[in-house]
């Protein structure tokens, strides 16, 4: 899998850095659920599954071998980074790794505890 991870839940994207940050951010439930879709940065489509709805068991990511959902994800990108204002001239004519590159600013930040506070937890 190539980064960025990309999560989809309906009407919202997601941008990640690694799918670490991905699969700390989403919840077993809703992949219980199926309301997400992933994909990598080659377009390659995440198939995401839980065992359960509890966060007693890992999500398990399973990448198609050959990314052929590149449509799919440019779909997505287009209407996701329009809406954060970029020129739609640029979007027409961008290649999917130029749309990567310009979603990587939208990023989610996986946030942590400041370190002195780790030890009161």
């Amino acid at each position: 899998m190539k980064p960025p991870i990309y999560i989809y839940e309906p009407g919202d994207l997601t941008v990640f850095a690694s799918l670490d940050d991905a699969l700390s951010h989403i919840e077993p439930v809703d992949v219980y659920e199926n309301r997400y879709a992933g994909y990598d940065g080659e377009g390659r489509l995440l198939h995401l599954s839980a065992r359960d709805k509890t966060f007693r068991y890992p999500i398990t990511v399973t990448p198609e071998d050959v990314p052929t959902h590149q449509d799919d994800l440019r779909n997505l990108l287009v209407p996701f980074l329009a809406r954060l204002g970029v020129a739609q001239e640029t979007l027409t004519d961008a290649t999917l790794d130029e749309l990567f590159t310009l979603s990587l600013p939208y990023k989610f930040e996986i946030k942590l505890w400041p370190k002195w506070l780790r030890r009161w937890l």
